[in-house]
């Protein structure tokens, strides 16, 4: 008897703070449960981690493979119908890959120090490798960043910009560019994150553009399949398609 008159008393304490807590107290419980992942499954929230190289300088020179992939994979955006003899599709970019594509390309244009190499749009994700070289890595000063439409033009002596913002501009730019013609703005484009290499060799520089260039070759084969399984191939030369 005595046991269940203190569980009925702690239970009324229980309900007292829970109405006591007030606005404030559901603020910070609907926060610590967004972070536990039961907030994702309603909303789409996703308590992302950073998958960059923990400690390295991504302004350094050097060759660096992206792959950038597009908020819904379910529905792709960049291609028209595919077609083509047999099992080998033909590229063709829709209005939205053409914007894609204008927009890495016109990268040099307002970002100095970088090189664009190989690249190629897929209906839901894009390769590419940018070069980073040490031009402008004598004199250090702020990095431009656009805010309207179009992204600032480069500077003659720039600070080196780093990768995550290389890729911040092209996401940033594209999708505006995108959501103007398809009159929806502030609607996603890319996912939250993207995926890096960095270029180790040689060797491994060749098997990376021999990967982007035979990408139509393996569509819905890919899945990404250069950093779920194992994105080492490329540096050991043993790539598997």
């Amino acid at each position: 008897m005595g046991n269940s008159k203190k569980s009925n008393k702690k239970q009324f304490q229980d309900k007292k703070s829970l109405g006591d807590i007030g606005f404030m107290g559901i603020f910070i419980y609907l926060l610590k449960t967004m972070s536990s992942g039961i907030f994702n499954r309603y909303t789409g929230y996703h308590n992302r981690k950073s998958i960059r190289l923990r400690g390295y300088d991504y302004s350094r020179p050097g060759y660096y493979f992206v792959t950038i992939c597009i908020h819904n994979r379910k529905r792709p955006m960049f291609w028209e119908p595919v077609s083509g003899a047999g099992s080998k599709p033909v590229p063709c970019l829709n209005q939205f890959g053409n914007i894609i594509q204008f927009t890495w390309n016109d990268l040099p244009n307002h970002i100095n120090g970088i090189v664009l190499d190989e690249f190629i749009v897929m209906p839901d994700h894009v390769h590419g490798i940018i070069r980073i070289t040490d031009r402008g890595m004598a004199r250090a000063g702020a990095v431009k960043k656009g805010t309207g439409l179009e992204p600032a033009l480069a500077e003659t002596f720039p600070a080196p910009v780093a990768l995550p913002e290389i890729i911040r501009q092209f996401k940033t730019f594209s999708a505006k560019r995108i959501n103007i013609v398809r009159e929806s703005p502030g609607s996603p484009v890319w996912q939250r994150n993207y995926h890096d290499h960095i270029v180790r060799n040689e060797n491994s520089l060749c098997l990376i553009r021999k990967y982007i260039r035979e990408n139509p070759l393996h569509l819905g084969k890919d899945h990404e399949n250069h950093f779920e399984h194992k994105i080492t191939e490329f540096d050991t030369g043993n790539l598997e398609n």
